[in-house]
């Protein structure tokens, strides 16, 4: 399983850099990532009984690079068997940003029982063998795409009924300072 410090790392990387991808159908969508999405990413705001995680995602994610939250404070809570396959899997982001992924297209939450992906606008996804699938939602608000979360489920829930594409392209540009 990756630690709070691995997974860091991995999304200082992607922070470097905008990525534009291009369905099949022509639809252009960029994604960036930025220190306010790292906390629902991995799913930090779960964890309820932690005091130092209720202040702002930005204000998290700071408090995690200059070290007042660790893996060890966080790893205490006791609702953290419920992130913890995003630790796991995290490592999967950056690889969900190439033409391998499936994309769901204007996703559906009302063909789920109970979901709170309701500004999800896209996922991409991709099998991991027979372990299951992880997942990466793209939510749009006022016409603004945002990585939204990131998941890991076992079954086809997310996407049975829904509308799939393929990536056609992927273009990556190193964001200038």
């Amino acid at each position: 399983m990756n630690t709070l410090k691995d997974c860091l790392s991995i999304y200082l990387k992607l922070m470097k850099k905008d990525y534009y991808i291009t369905l099949e159908n022509g639809v252009k969508i960029k994604v960036y990532f930025e220190k306010k999405n790292f906390y629902h990413l991995l799913g930090l705001h779960k964890l309820t009984d932690i005091t130092i995680l209720r202040n702002s995602p930005t204000m998290v994610f700071k408090n995690i690079c200059n070290g007042k939250i660790t893996h060890k404070k966080i790893i205490k809570s006791v609702h953290f068997d419920k992130i913890e396959n995003r630790f796991k899997y995290f490592h999967y982001l950056p690889i969900m940003l190439s033409k391998e992924s499936k994309v769901i297209v204007d996703f559906n939450y009302k063909l789920l029982y109970k979901t709170r992906l309701k500004e999800t606008r896209y996922i991409l996804f991709r099998y991991i063998g027979d372990e299951g699938i992880v997942h990466f939602t793209l939510g749009q608000k006022k016409g603004e795409i945002y990585p939204e979360t990131f998941f890991f489920d076992e079954g086809n829930q997310y996407i049975d009924n829904q509308d799939l594409l393929e990536i056609k392209n992927i273009e990556v540009i190193k964001r200038k300072k």
